[in-house]
């Protein structure tokens, strides 16, 4: 049973790759139809806009590529429609848009799983930032203490001998 499961999906796969690399779009076939009727002086071009998404049509060959009509043929799409904003071919098919939505959805998630990561090293970050600060004050605070203990003991032996140190040393040498 599972064997028939597998080899029947491997089969519909096979299928859908050999339809879709014999599909022909219909802007493609009607291309086909206007290039095999041109005169001398035409070619063909598309003409895409509210009306039409991209529909062959014979041109002199010396018109101009201005909206609603480009000579760029567009190669590659199913349901091309011109973007005159940015002048590209855009595919509007939606086995195509189904295409980029899982792209997009395997995006999302990639960039959900380095944000999660990133997340997890500030938190990190954070914590030994927070041990390092707590390290420096415990470290201030001792020296704090030896500091005030090597005071008290020098104004100890300073009471006990009962002379105050030489203000200057270099006196004492120069001498």
């Amino acid at each position: 049973m599972t064997e028939e499961t597998t080899n029947s999906s491997v089969n519909t796969e096979t299928t859908e790759k050999q339809a879709t690399d014999t599909f022909v779009p219909a802007w493609k076939i009607k291309a086909d139809k206007v290039k095999e009727e041109l005169g001398d002086n035409e070619q063909v071009f598309y003409e895409s806009d509210q009306y039409f998404d991209c529909l062959p049509i014979a041109r002199p060959k010396d018109a101009p590529n201005v909206f609603p009509f480009t000579s760029e043929e567009p190669t590659g799409f199913i349901a091309p429609k011109m973007d005159w904003g940015n002048r590209h071919w855009v595919e509007t098919a939606s086995i195509q848009q189904g295409k980029d939505i899982e792209t997009l959805k395997t995006q999302v998630a990639t960039l959900k799983e380095v944000g999660k990561t990133a997340s997890q090293d500030k938190q990190k970050i954070a914590q030994q930032v927070n041990d390092m600060s707590e390290k420096t004050e415990k470290y201030e605070k001792q020296n704090s203490q030896q500091l005030g203990q090597l005071l008290t003991m020098v104004s100890t032996l300073i009471a006990k001998s009962g002379t105050a140190p030489a203000a200057n040393t270099n006196q004492a040498t120069n001498n």
